[in-house]
């Protein structure tokens, strides 16, 4: 069996900071406190550019629709992009 060809071949493994809210009462001094959420996304490369890079988490060739499911990353936000495959 012949091995199918994706469009997309670059998988990488992106680490990146995001923002996080806490939303209830509390004291002044624990919302002082700074909280962030580290963040770890996989997926196929379909766009790098300055500002951000895009991962596609599906792809198919045995359909109209060929991608699924994709995040953007501001590239100010993303402290390490690893090459996997």
């Amino acid at each position: 069996m012949n091995t199918p060809k994706f469009p997309c071949a670059h998988l990488v493994e992106v680490d990146w900071v995001d923002s996080a809210s806490r939303g209830r009462w509390d004291t002044l001094e624990v919302y002082q406190k700074e909280v962030t959420a580290c963040c770890r996304s996989v997926g196929y490369l379909i766009l790098k550019n300055a500002r951000i890079v895009i991962l596609l988490q599906t792809q198919s060739i045995n359909t109209i629709n060929n991608a699924l499911d994709a995040i953007t990353i501001p590239r100010g936000c993303f402290t390490r992009i690893r090459k996997l495959k």
